[in-house]
C-alpha cells in the first residue's frame, strides 16, 4: 500500500511540476520528470531538453538529504539544459546565462550561480537596488557528458569542458578543460582522462 501511495504522489508531482514549468513559460522536451516539490521561477528564457530527470526533496536520493531543488531565472537571463540531463536537488540560479550540455549527470545538492549575488562594495550592499544592480555576472557553460559530484558549487564565468569529471564537494572557480578529472576548493585538474 505504501509503495502505491508513493507512486501516486510521484506521478502527481510530475504533473504539477510540468504545469509549473508551463506557467513560468519554460519550454521542456519529451519525458521531462521532476519528482517532488521544486522551487521554479522564470523571468527570462529557459529551455529544457528531452529526458530531463530531477529528483527533489522527498528522499529519492539519500545524498540530497531532502533538499528542495530550485530553478530561478532572473529577468533578461537564460538557462539552457540539454537532453538526458539527470540531477538531484540542484539549485540553478541565473542572472546572465547557464548552459548545460547533453548527457550531463549532476550530483545531489550542487549549486550553479552565475553571479556574485551581491556587490563587493559594502556601501552598495547597504542599498538593495545598488547591491542587486552591481553584482557581477558571467555565463556558466557545462559541456556534454560531464559528471559533477555531489555538493559542488559552480561559480560565475566557469566553462567545464566535455567529458570532464568534477569531484564531490568541489568549488569550481575557473575553467576546467575537456577530458579532465578535477576536484578541490578551489577545483583543480588532478589528471587527464585518456581516450581509448
Amino acid at each position: 500500500m505504501f509503495r502505491i501511495l508513493c507512486s501516486i504522489r510521484r506521478h502527481l508531482f510530475i504533473l504539477w511540476n510540468r504545469y509549473m514549468l508551463r506557467y513560468n513559460h519554460i519550454y521542456y522536451g519529451k519525458n521531462c520528470m521532476i519528482f517532488d516539490a521544486c522551487y521554479i521561477r522564470n523571468e527570462g528564457t529557459a529551455i529544457i531538453g528531452n529526458d530531463f530527470l530531477l529528483t527533489s526533496d522527498g528522499g529519492y536520493n539519500p545524498l540530497a538529504r531532502n533538499l528542495k531543488a530550485a530553478l530561478v531565472v532572473n529577468r533578461g537571463a537564460s538557462v539552457i539544459i540539454g537532453n538526458r540531463v539527470h540531477c538531484s536537488s540542484v539549485c540553478i540560479w541565473a542572472r546572465k546565462q547557464i548552459c548545460i550540455g547533453d548527457n550531463v549527470k549532476i550530483g545531489a545538492g550542487t549549486i550553479f550561480i552565475d553571479s556574485n549575488a551581491h556587490s563587493l562594495s559594502y556601501e552598495e550592499r547597504r542599498d538593495d537596488v545598488l547591491d542587486a544592480r552591481n553584482a557581477v555576472s558571467k555565463a556558466i557553460v557545462v559541456g556534454n557528458d560531464v559528471l559533477i559530484g555531489t555538493m559542488c558549487i559552480i561559480l560565475k564565468g566557469v566553462h567545464i569542458g566535455e567529458r570532464s569529471v568534477i569531484g564531490a564537494g568541489s568549488v569550481v572557480t575557473q575553467d576546467i578543460p575537456a577530458d579532465s578529472i578535477a576536484a578541490g576548493n578551489p577545483c583543480r585538474v588532478i589528471k587527464t582522462i585518456k581516450k581509448d
